[in-house]
């Protein structure tokens, strides 16, 4: 929270235990502001005491821990060091005493420190921080303008853009930080960056609205890019934009109502139609700094596209109200104003706008003029002539490799059932990984049957379903499996079950009984998790047995793209927080079989040229039963017990 990091260990105090460390830097930050608001430290008046009562206990306990004439000769240092950086302590408590009232105010989840005192709360810990900070505000009082901190550069900036800087100065970081300013001139508050305050002559979008939404000046990774965005409130929320333009509001008003006021303005009629599941995570986006920056990048492309098309709608178009879209696409990308999209995205957005506002806009004249060679269906054509190759030269591949195609199933096929036609759940195994030099799916891209068979069986390679394959690449689950499927492993108690994996651990070096420790514990909670919510079996195919615990992937029903979760995010978390997450994103958990068959949207859609009409129809008719199956399986509302908690 404020200046102060003491390292103890430069002062010739190389005994103190971690506990001193932290104990002392805890009361140099939050302890001394208060000791100090209160009275005047001298040589006489500062005790362990008075430390120990205001109330870090492991810090005077781990003073009681030292040798007696270690721990005057601490003290006799301490008081010298406080009284000499008093004054020092002091001047950072002034900078700093915005984010501690809001540090304590969160943590409380209380408005104010009077609040907090009237409801008596019991906590010593926060009783402490909120007593200590209110003769601290009496003393220097409350800074709602943070001007005077910052930095002479930044100062010269505000004056000479006529703004109020109304962030912490300890939250600029670079010139991409998103920070909040309020214009003096008009006295609103809006958030922008640094980068974007000195490129712009006037900064203040209230003040000053441009009529085009200017180039994107927001600088992202591609990581915090928005990615995806649910089709549906993309377009509704562009029918707002248009409705706007046409009531003849300015883009960067129309953008400020969009970030700063979505929840108000989604009163109206025309928001009002956004899903309700989508509008509570487009609210939450908004309010996260995650995804705040990248929103904005994203609304304002949007606002100029739609901009755009209305420009293209009012002027002079041909007397069947036709355009080509790839020349417009071509226009907007030669701009460079758009970076969110390549050309096949940006073609793919503009046509579904121009068909939402050709039916919910009434003077909305464009429609799409169809052209036979379309540059975006013969990449179509070419997508499903690649496909389609792939897939056949993958059945007369493994056709010809193990003698014909009713030879082409997993070894365990009495376990599994699983063979030609469902080709979309089939992997090949290298039995001896020593001798891979290739991955066996590059092979179905060469119509070089020869070599690819010849790779084939100088590898060792062997048919396997993705369950079997997946188990097999489990090495600490194999070695600990009888562990794993203890029959009174959730009964123990935390203590207990940490034992027991030391315990089993031990003849192992450090560093690796720490690596497999974590592996462990995170197969016992995935068999924990499933176990509790999902059965013993598989839900989709009703066959696979929870032994096959590696097997399980964990699949959304509902959620679109965005941010879903698979196990490998979810194994790391504690078991309320994973508990919460399926129940929010309505996960299920099936076999890696099923997985692969009903995500295998290309090779469904190709399966009549591929395996012909009848193997087709067998195939369609599993899928449709293993997704029957997955939509009446009903979440139990339990609240499973966190045997794992430390």
């Amino acid at each position: 929270m404020f200046h102060f990091n003491l390292d103890l260990t430069k002062n010739k105090f190389s005994w103190l235990e971690k506990n001193l460390k932290l104990g002392f830097n805890y009361f140099i930050n939050i302890i001394l502001p208060y000791f100090y608001a209160k009275k005047e430290v001298t040589n006489s008046n500062l005790t362990v005491d008075d430390l120990g009562k205001l109330g870090y206990q492991p810090f005077l306990d781990a003073l009681k821990r030292t040798k007696s004439n270690s721990l005057k000769t601490f003290i006799s240092w301490f008081k010298k060091l406080s009284i000499e950086k008093k004054n020092s302590i002091l001047n950072s408590i002034k900078d700093n005493i915005e984010i501690a009232r809001r540090h304590i105010q969160e943590r409380l989840k209380t408005p104010t420190l009077n609040s907090l005192m009237q409801k008596n709360i019991k906590n010593q810990n926060f009783n402490a921080i909120s007593k200590s900070a209110m003769p601290i505000e009496k003393k220097i009082g409350k800074k709602e303008d943070y001007s005077i901190h910052i930095s002479e550069e930044l100062k010269n900036l505000m004056d000479e853009k006529n703004l109020k800087l109304r962030s912490p100065p300890e939250a600029y970081k670079n010139q991409v930080t998103l920070l909040k300013f309020e214009c003096k001139k008009c006295k609103n508050q809006f958030q922008d960056n640094i980068k974007n305050i000195k490129n712009r002559r006037h900064p203040c979008p209230i003040c000053n609205p441009t009529l085009l939404v200017a180039p994107p000046l927001i600088s992202l990774d591609k990581d915090k890019n928005i990615r995806s965005f649910p089709q549906m409130s993309r377009l509704i929320i562009a029918q707002y934009i248009y409705n706007s333009l046409e009531q003849n509001q300015k883009p960067n008003v129309i953008l400020m109502a969009l970030l700063c006021n979505f929840d108000a303005i989604s009163k109206e009629k025309i928001l009002s139609q956004i899903p309700k599941k989508e509008f509570s995570q487009l609210i939450k986006k908004l309010d996260s700094n995650k995804y705040f920056a990248p929103l904005q990048l994203y609304f304002e492309e949007l606002i100029y596209l739609v901009l755009k098309l209305k420009l293209k709608n009012d002027s002079h178009l041909p007397l069947d109200n036709t355009f080509l879209a790839k020349h417009f696409v071509k226009e907007i990308l030669k701009e460079r104003t758009i970076s969110s999209y390549n050309e096949r995205g940006l073609y793919r957005i503009v046509m579904e706008l121009v068909d939402f506002f050709s039916e919910k806009i009434p003077n909305f004249k464009i429609t799409r003029k169809k052209v036979e060679n379309n540059p975006q269906l013969q990449i179509k054509k070419d997508r499903i002539r690649t496909r389609l190759f792939y897939y056949k030269t993958q059945i007369n591949l493994l056709s010809l490799f193990l003698g014909g195609t009713d030879k082409i199933q997993c070894d365990n096929f009495n376990e599994c059932s699983i063979k030609f036609p469902f080709l979309p759940a089939l992997d090949l195994h290298h039995m001896n990984e020593e001798l891979k030099t290739i991955d066996p799916s590059r092979l179905f891209s060469s119509s070089d049957y020869e070599k690819s068979l010849k790779i084939l069986r100088e590898e060792g390679v062997r048919p396997l379903c993705s369950n079997h394959h997946l188990m097999l690449h489990a090495d600490i689950f194999l070695e600990y499996e009888s562990f794993i499927f203890s029959k009174n492993i959730f009964n123990l108690s935390t203590k207990d079950l940490a034992n027991s994996i030391t315990s089993l651990l031990e003849d192992l070096p450090y560093s690796l009984s720490i690596k497999n420790r974590q592996k462990l514990l995170k197969w016992i909670k995935k068999r924990y998790i499933i176990e509790n919510f999902y059965g013993d079996v598989c839900i989709g195919c009703g066959k696979t047995s929870i032994k096959l615990l590696p097997a399980f992937d964990f699949h959304h029903r509902t959620l679109q793209e965005g941010d879903k979760l698979s196990w490998r995010n979810l194994s790391g978390w504690s078991i309320p927080r994973i508990e919460k997450t399926i129940k929010e994103q309505d996960i299920v958990a099936i076999c890696s079989n099923c997985h692969s068959l009903i995500h295998s949207e290309a090779f469904i859609h190709l399966a009549d040229l591929i395996l012909g009409e009848k193997k087709a129809e067998q195939l369609r008719n599993e899928i449709d039963r293993i997704n029957k199956n997955i939509d009446l399986f009903i979440m139990p509302n339990i609240n499973l017990r966190n045997i794992f908690r430390h």
